[in-house]
């Protein structure tokens, strides 16, 4: 089954930006773990921390958050990015159950990032595990995989990521699911700093409008 034949929207996941470029940023979110993204069709709590730059584009259901080190206004490694989006289940796919729904969508982004990585000369794709965990009760569908090499990410960087894919109690009336990117460039000879886990409060936290 195509993507796109299922679901309404699709996050481009190929190759999240090496040094992220946020067009019409709002500042950085200051450090409260209570601070509320309204995406228009929905709403959450914004990621810990502080430092965090924001892009929400609302036509797109689309949020993402970036931070990365900076020295004398240059950017540095680690870049940190969390992508959100809201996604719904074309009509005529809503008899599909949430495991097939999060299955199809993981085969696609996996052959898209397959074929996309190597004929765009940016990058490869290596390490893509799916799973399952349990996140404040809630089944959530996981993609880990690994960008490395290309013109992307030369010999010195690696890109480690993890798909997360929320299905919220309404999903059987409302058809609407949730897609979460973290994601973390750093430079090859070095380990991954940020906390993944760090998505868990916004996963916890997502609520439609509609």
């Amino acid at each position: 089954m195509n993507q796109r034949g299922i679901i309404a929207k699709a996050i481009v996941l190929f190759l999240l930006p090496l040094f992220l470029t946020l067009a019409n940023t709002q500042p950085a979110y200051p450090e409260d773990k209570d601070l509320i993204t309204d995406a228009g069709n929905y709403t959450f709590n914004a990621p810990p921390g502080k430092n965090w730059e924001v892009k929400i584009e609302k036509e797109e259901d689309r949020v993402t958050f970036s931070k990365q080190p900076k020295s004398y206004f240059i950017r540095k490694l680690p870049l940190t990015t969390i992508h959100v989006v809201q996604n719904k289940v074309l009509q005529e796919k809503q008899n599909l159950s949430e495991e097939e729904i999060a299955d199809d969508v993981r085969k696609n982004e996996e052959f898209g990032m397959f074929i996309g990585g190597p004929l765009s000369g940016k990058y490869i794709l290596t390490d893509c595990k799916n799973d399952t965990v349990t996140i404040y009760d809630k089944k959530i569908y996981i993609m880990s995989y690994k960008n490395s090499g290309g013109s992307g990410f030369g010999k010195d960087k690696v890109g480690e990521f993890i798909l997360h894919i929320y299905f919220p109690s309404e999903f059987k009336e409302k058809h609407i699911f949730y897609m979460i990117v973290i994601g973390e460039i750093h430079e090859i000879a070095k380990t991954k700093e940020t906390d993944f886990a760090i998505v868990y409060p916004i996963i916890n936290s997502l609520r439609s409008k509609e």
